[in-house]
């Protein structure tokens, strides 16, 4: 039974870091209408700029490493990819351009720390519930993502912002010819995505270990969760995370852990194959 209460709290932890990872690309995605692979890269930016300032300022580089990944994001979205969307660039175009961009934040990261795995500083203090072995960080984990569905959720249906970001995920064309600024509207929910992901890489990270590579199998969990559901509702992902979580603890619990990364492909192919519209989606209404 403790077996069990373990398992479940650590799939609970899972399903909050999927959580934040696939609500911060459905955000992402609502807006920019393309599969963004370059998100995954702030997964490790996060990751490694707080391996780099917590030998500063320990814990509380949380704060600078999510802050520098937004600075980065802005950039990059504002200097990069607004101006391959000036050009009228296909998403095909901007999938590929965003894969580029995350290969060379992965080859910068690898060269400066190389490909080693590193293990982010924290606190490790734990509780015992029943036997039942918490970590702090664990708990963290859990409330960060729980807040996070809470505060999407007002800002989609209490701020001006939420509902712009609404209009242009039902019809970006539309929304553009209401004055709705756009370009704006993309460089924000991009640093926002990218605060997001860089906080979820450093939570993952606390809790196993990281190495430059680490976003790009975050990423595919998150793209998962987020299209489980419905990839332009970020405020549901959550359901999507947890079902993901739930899968992957039991193929670790009777098959083995070296087959989990293989659960998520095969669930993303049943899904892209069965419902590419989400199960929380309308039929005949397509994705991407």
């Amino acid at each position: 039974m403790v077996y069990f209460f373990q398992i479940a709290i650590d799939t609970l932890v899972l399903a909050s870091v999927y959580t934040l990872i696939g609500t911060g690309f459905a955000l992402r995605y609502s807006i920019a209408k393309y599969l963004d692979l370059g998100y995954g890269a702030h997964i490790a930016i996060g990751a490694y700029a707080y391996f780099l300032f917590s030998e500063y300022f320990g814990v509380v580089a949380i704060l600078p490493a999510v802050i520098f990944s937004v600075t980065v994001a802005y950039a990059s979205e504002r200097f990069y990819f607004a101006k391959l969307e000036d050009k009228k660039s296909s998403p095909m175009v901007m999938m590929i351009a965003s894969l580029g961009f995350m290969t060379l934040v992965q080859a910068i990261i690898a060269i400066f720390f190389t490909s080693s795995v590193q293990v982010l500083h924290t606190d490790a203090s734990v509780i015992k519930i029943y036997d039942v072995v918490v970590t702090y960080i664990k708990i963290i984990t859990i409330a960060v993502a729980f807040s996070a569905v809470i505060l999407l959720n007002l800002v989609f249906t209490k701020t001006k912002f939420g509902k712009h970001l609404i209009a242009v995920s039902d019809n970006k064309d539309l929304a553009q010819t209401s004055g709705i600024p756009i370009k704006k509207l993309s460089i924000i929910s991009a640093s926002i995505a990218a605060g997001v992901a860089a906080l979820s890489g450093i939570l993952y990270g606390m809790d196993t270990i990281i190495t430059p590579f680490i976003g790009l199998s975050l990423l595919l969990s998150g793209i998962t969760a987020a299209i489980l559901v419905n990839i332009q509702d970020p405020k549901k992902v959550y359901i999507g995370a947890l079902i993901l979580a739930v899968i992957q603890s039991l193929v670790i619990w009777f098959i083995g852990g070296m087959w989990k990364d293989a659960a998520v492909f095969l669930l993303l192919i049943v899904i892209l194959l069965l419902r590419p519209e989400g199960l929380l989606r309308r039929r005949g209404i397509r994705q991407v």
